[in-house]
């Protein structure tokens, strides 16, 4: 079979090493499955002048292809980056150019198919305003609807659901029982994804008794540690900041975790984080924003809370997602991930794409 030469346009800096969210963490074990068949090159943004291609163990070649700047990248989905001519050459003879939550606003004859973790961003709605793209491919089956209620009926939507490597994220032993409830925020410690509803919980478990500590990362476009420190101060709610993880330390650290945080505010398109914790067999609470309320059947380890639940009454659901949650996540909740969720079925889902098109 013929190689495809793939181009991925990925608009941040794109280190295999230091994927920080999950639509990177998603596109670095993409481009390395299709590599296995593939000729694949990935095109991102740059500070400052480019820098040359470092050789690396990643199977694809990394390439500097346009600049960073004020260009409105969180604004704009739809969108023309400013080539370097080594990139635009990339561009013009590939024979699949794919994009992670970004379309190109360019012509081209090459088939396109975008990558969109979710939709309710303002680049999203530029993505599906435009529809410049032969495939659209979600994570999930919520996010096809979402897309289908914006854009209408487009049998150009496929849904390849998010995948994580099991072998990997797996238990490894279990707590000791005489230390602090560790609650974790493994996603940035942003608003958005529920810091201070986090720290209010952590503040309840305290007041009601139980020594808890809340467990964050210092990532480098989420709150400063000052700023962190200062919003858990005023929720009176003990706080740790480690340094920020590379993935393959991730599982330790959920599995040293008693309880996954998932209580912010956005809309997740999938909830990579959640399943990643449920098969290290640490249970997640979640106020079921998006498709946290239908990644998992009931008593898999992944419970759901009423967000207007008073803080006090959130911290008894949080007890009991603890008590019971590690068994669930070990007896059903892995299997089910392991079946459904699992890194090779991503992967032959997305060559098999790469074949058709």
């Amino acid at each position: 079979m013929k190689r495809k030469r793939i181009c991925l346009l990925h608009v941040p800096v794109f280190n295999p090493a230091r994927a920080i969210g999950g639509a990177e963490v998603i596109a670095v074990d993409v481009v390395r499955w299709l590599s296995e068949e593939n000729d694949v090159t990935v095109l991102h943004g740059f500070l400052g002048e480019p820098a040359e291609p470092t050789a690396t163990d990643y199977p694809a070649e990394i390439v500097p292809g346009f600049r960073l700047g004020d260009h409105g990248f969180k604004q704009l989905g739809h969108i023309r980056p400013d080539f370097t001519a080594a990139a635009m050459e990339t561009v013009t003879s590939a024979d699949v150019i794919m994009s992670v939550e970004n379309s190109l606003d360019m012509p081209t004859p090459t088939a396109r198919v975008v990558l969109m973790g979710g939709v309710g961003y303002p680049h999203t709605h530029d993505i599906m305003r435009h529809r410049s793209w032969d495939r659209l491919v979600v994570p999930s089956s919520m996010v096809a609807r979402q897309v289908s209620e914006a854009v209408g009926s487009n049998p150009q939507v496929t849904v390849i659901e998010n995948g994580i490597d099991t072998n990997l994220f797996s238990p490894n032993g279990d707590r000791p029982d005489s230390r602090p409830l560790r609650l974790l925020i493994p996603s940035r410690p942003t608003l958005d994804k529920g810091f201070a509803r986090a720290a209010e919980l952590t503040s309840a478990l305290t007041a009601a008794g139980y020594a808890a500590t809340l467990v964050i990362f210092d990532q480098p476009d989420g709150f400063s540690q000052e700023g962190l420190r200062g919003l858990a101060a005023e929720s009176a709610c003990d706080v740790e900041i480690l340094p920020w993880q590379p993935r393959s330390a991730m599982p330790g650290i959920y599995c040293d975790a008693d309880l996954t945080l998932c209580l912010g505010t956005a809309v997740e398109g999938f909830g990579l984080v959640a399943a990643e914790s449920v098969a290290c067999g640490t249970p997640v609470l979640s106020h079921s924003g998006g498709f946290l309320k239908e990644m998992l059947p009931a008593d898999h380890g992944l419970y759901h809370a009423d967000p207007a639940l008073p803080a006090w009454q959130l911290a008894q659901e949080a007890l009991s997602a603890v008590r019971a949650g590690r068994r669930q996540c070990q007896q059903y909740g892995r299997p089910y991930i392991e079946n459904r969720y699992s890194l090779r079925r991503m992967g032959e889902q997305f060559t098999d794409l790469m074949r058709a098109l």
